[in-house]
């Protein structure tokens, strides 16, 4: 009985390789597998128009409904792979239930590093929407910015 595909990372590769399998093969099973709780957004626009208010947070989304009506994939959002067993071809999640599979995509990405020790207030890591919406609220009162990191995002 075929397993399908499980792709671990709802971001901009994971709904990319899901979609190119699926044009590839319609009948492939694909499970979707992301962090975040939401369906997945766009990450550069979450600092760039988000962030400067030319666009809606439904417009940085990478699965708007309409594609994400055309993409046949079970989707599992908030939720963390946390273990491989690649003999028994499963991932685990952080809720203890566990997926096999006949192929596995692993497409996390990156997370961004952080500063050592605890984060102080007014220090913003921009990585979903509830991140941008907060850097935007506080750039609306606040007189000064300093950006840490010298990447896509930072520059």
């Amino acid at each position: 009985m075929a397993k399908g595909v499980v792709i671990v990372g709802a971001s901009a590769a994971g709904v990319a390789t899901a979609e190119a399998l699926q044009r590839r093969d319609p009948t492939v099973e694909v499970t979707l597998v992301g962090d975040e709780p939401n369906f997945p957004h766009d990450r550069p626009p979450l600092s760039k128009q988000v962030l400067d208010g030319s666009w809606t947070p439904e417009q940085a989304l990478l699965l708007p409904p309409s594609r994400a009506e055309r993409l046949n994939a079970r989707r599992i959002f908030g939720r963390k792979a946390v273990k491989l067993d690649a003999a028994r071809r499963e991932v685990s999640l952080d809720d203890g239930s566990v997926l096999s599979f006949d192929d596995l995509v692993v497409a996390t990405g990156v997370r961004p590093r952080l500063l050592p020790g605890n984060t102080p207030e007014g220090v913003h890591v921009v990585r979903t929407m509830a991140d941008a919406q907060a850097l935007r609220s506080a750039l609306m009162t606040d007189k000064k910015l300093v950006i840490v990191g010298a990447g896509f995002i930072g520059l």
